[in-house]
């Protein structure tokens, strides 16, 4: 791991030990943390990749759903990938609350066991490490003509279209973006 992602995925860390103790999650014990995107973050991305109808967006390790749910807000219809069940809950939870639930699908499963193929969109703020597992299969399901956005972390066996810098409260987020 390079200093700066070390760095990164410290300091995302300690802003999200809290959450991962109230809802029962012990550091470590997972390869990808649910680490959330901030609202302002996913309100960029939302926007520079101009998401809305038509559009089937996934979200990788979705979390608390909230970058799918805004995408469905926009008119997209989204699907949430989670492994923990919890986690789905609150996204579905979410969902409602935004009226969105009939928008979006939720899969309480891996990530390596979605089938990707549907996808306009894909989102995704994982590690290094989980995105160069997922090179297969993101090879051999997705279609091209799909957008990739990767935040913080590169996709490295692709080559960027994009790498934007949207700042939230003096920090600053790479999104990474790609066209299959």
């Amino acid at each position: 791991m390079e200093s700066d992602e070390i760095k990164r995925l410290f300091q995302d860390l300690v802003e999200i030990s809290p959450l991962w103790d109230k809802l029962g999650v012990l550091l470590g014990s997972v390869e990808a943390p649910w680490v959330p995107t901030p609202y302002d973050v996913v309100s960029a991305v939302v926007n520079m990749l101009s998401i809305g109808y038509g559009d089937i967006v996934y979200d990788l390790g979705c979390g608390d759903g909230r970058f799918v749910v805004e995408a469905a807000k926009r008119g997209a219809k989204g699907v949430c990938v989670e492994i923990d069940k919890r986690l789905i809950e609150v996204a579905k939870n979410n969902a409602k609350m935004h009226g969105v639930d009939d928008k979006v699908v939720f899969i309480s499963d891996d990530i390596v066991n979605a089938d990707l193929s549907p996808a306009t969109t894909i989102y995704m703020y994982l590690t290094t490490g989980v995105i160069e597992k997922l090179k297969s299969k993101i090879m051999n399901e997705v279609r091209p003509g799909t957008v990739i956005a990767s935040l913080c972390y590169e996709v490295k066996w692709l080559d960027p279209l994009d790498i934007a810098e949207v700042y939230v409260n003096d920090r600053k987020y790479d999104v990474y973006i790609y066209l299959v």
